[in-house]
């Protein structure tokens, strides 16, 4: 069994950010409910308010992990189909927030001259005893990336990270990139 490259590229302290960011959707939480309404809870009702808002941010993750996860794959059917005729594009989700992250991604792909090469490809560095399955490899304007795409909120040094052991792991298997493309496609509308 080989460690994920992901996995290892995640193994470092977030809790600088995470604290911090549990306690905001927290006060979110409990902020989107009318002064009048927590005034006439109970004490017990109060604390099962504060002990639901605690989970805020967990809910909002898996949230978004979800809708992360529909785009992420709905995007990986779609280059491969345009790599491999016998993959099949999928339908488009309902969650909004995914159709804004692949609506992102097509208005970024939409003026570049893109030529997909790979699409979820297995990767392993026998030496190293990692192994993972990266998003694509593209030629964009004659040069060669890894391409990792990233639906979250922030671009993490983790992801350079990962890049890093994918690159080892194509490197071993007598393969080459020219550079990395993490590309966020955000999930609220914005650009990629």
């Amino acid at each position: 069994l080989y460690t994920g490259t992901t996995t290892i590229s995640e193994a470092w302290d977030k809790s600088f950010f995470l604290g911090p960011w549990y306690a905001k959707e927290m006060c979110l939480e409990i902020l989107s409910q009318p002064f009048d309404v927590i005034k006439g809870l109970t004490p017990p009702e109060f604390e099962k308010f504060i002990t639901d808002a605690k989970g805020a941010a967990k809910r909002k993750s898996e949230a978004a992990k979800k809708n992360g996860t529909l785009a992420h794959d709905w995007i990986a059917a779609a280059i491969g189909s345009k790599i491999d005729e016998n993959v099949k594009r999928l339908p488009t989700p309902q969650s909004k927030e995914a159709v804004n992250a692949i609506n992102a991604f097509a208005h970024w792909s939409k003026d570049k001259n893109i030529q997909w090469l790979a699409s979820e490809e297995v990767v392993a560095s026998h030496e190293h005893r990692t192994g993972g399955k990266l998003d694509a490899i593209a030629v964009i304007d004659g040069i060669t990336y890894l391409v990792d795409f990233k639906t979250s909120g922030q671009i993490s040094p983790s992801y350079l990270l990962q890049c890093g052991g994918y690159d080892i792991q194509f490197s071993e298997m007598g393969l080459q990139v020219m550079g990395y493309l993490i590309l966020r496609i955000p999930k609220d509308g914005s650009d990629a």
